[in-house]
């Protein structure tokens, strides 16, 4: 906790809001920035998945800035089946922080972000596990020109229930279109047990306003002779 708040201080005079919304959709990739200080963030968006059965889930992300470089984040999803394959309820929730390291990019140094986030066992009944599953991202992002940034997660969860270790991936290039308008494609997987999945999405996003965004977007992939698919539609917001 001393260290936390040391960074907290350390921190709280650096770095500037970003005069437009910096949205985590869409796509897989976290981003480095956080969300400036004293600002509250939702991400919201609907996800209807093809796995084994047909389910929706209802994704929030809330988001607030403690300083310029940290904000503290919980998330909560609720998944119903559509087919009845599916249990329905609150399937996730999670809580944790988000640190910048390096907040401006220099030559091959990327922006760094730092992220440390669990799942609470405050599920419904259908999901309840009863334990908690630490995880741990790095982020890069790198400003490639005016119009393309490229950013690279790494993450590792603990899943106390299981006693596994499940490694984490994403690639992600983004690119403006026209206006407001602008898009994404995006490589993901992970890595558990000696088994390795690839998946891909794309989509597109648009800037209502500085501080509110749309956005669509899909994909999936074929591992292990099992197919999963998505598509996602969502909307972000923030105020001071």
């Amino acid at each position: 906790m001393k260290l936390f708040l040391f960074f907290l201080l350390l921190n709280s005079a650096f770095a500037q809001t970003n005069l437009t919304i910096r949205a985590g959709r869409p796509g897989q990739a976290i981003g480095a920035f956080v969300v400036g200080k004293n600002y509250f963030q939702i991400q919201s968006g609907i996800d209807h998945n093809w796995q084994d059965g047909k389910n929706l889930n209802q994704n929030n992300l809330l988001r607030y800035g403690l300083s310029e470089r940290v904000e503290f984040q919980t998330s909560v999803a609720y998944q119903k089946g559509v087919d009845r394959s599916f249990d329905e309820g609150i399937s996730d929730l999670r809580a944790g922080f988000r640190y910048t390291l390096i907040e401006k990019q220099n030559g091959l140094i990327p922006v760094l972000g730092l992220q440390a986030r669990t799942s609470l066992p405050y599920k419904s009944h259908e999901f309840q596990n009863n334990h908690f599953s630490p995880g741990f991202l790095v982020t890069a992002f790198h400003q490639l020109n005016s119009r393309f940034t490229f950013e690279q997660n790494y993450s590792l969860v603990y899943s106390e229930a299981l006693r596994v270790h499940t490694y984490n991936y994403v690639y992600n290039l983004s690119f403006g279109l026209v206006g407001n308008l602008s898009s994404f494609v995006e490589a993901y997987g992970t890595y558990q047990n000696e088994l390795a999945q690839l998946n891909f999405d794309t989509g597109l996003a648009y800037l209502l306003s500085n501080d509110l965004q749309l956005d669509v977007y899909g994909g999936g992939g074929e591992n292990h002779g099992q197919s999963s698919y998505f598509i996602s539609a969502g909307v972000s917001w923030r105020q001071k």
